[in-house]
């Protein structure tokens, strides 16, 4: 497996078990990245998405944090999420970097608050970062 995959794989599953927290990221990272070449160590701290789908069936709003959404986006239609599963199919309605774990995870509990939410509904009713259907 090539360890810029593994570094993913890890990471969610420590945030899959709510047990992400700064020391166990930092460990997490620092044993995986040990054999990337820089480049590749580079590229995982600018591309951290913060994503929020939705269900079509329901219109049921689900936050998360991937290295790449459409992989995600086809692990939660393939329902290996127990929360998704329960409102498939799901699609993008929003997406956005963030330069590292730690500041994507402190994204997405804003955007699960309440003020994120309504932040996020003005935002797609401007047009802003909405992602085409």
């Amino acid at each position: 497996m090539h360890p810029l995959a593994r570094v993913a794989e890890l990471v969610d599953a420590a945030d899959s078990k709510s047990a992400v927290r700064k020391d166990v990221l930092v460990r997490f990272q620092s044993r995986a990245l040990a054999d990337l070449p820089m480049v590749d160590r580079f590229f995982i701290f600018l591309m951290v998405f913060v994503y929020v789908i939705e269900s079509i069936s329901d219109q049921t709003w689900y936050t998360g944090i991937a290295l790449n959404t459409e992989v995600r986006l086809k692990e939660h239609n393939a329902g290996k999420n127990r929360f998704t599963k329960g409102h498939l199919p799901w699609k993008i309605i929003y997406s956005e970097t963030h330069p590292d774990w730690i500041a994507a995870r402190i994204r997405e509990k804003y955007l699960k608050s309440a003020a994120g939410k309504r932040w996020l509904i003005k935002k797609l009713e401007a047009g802003d970062g909405s992602l085409p259907d």
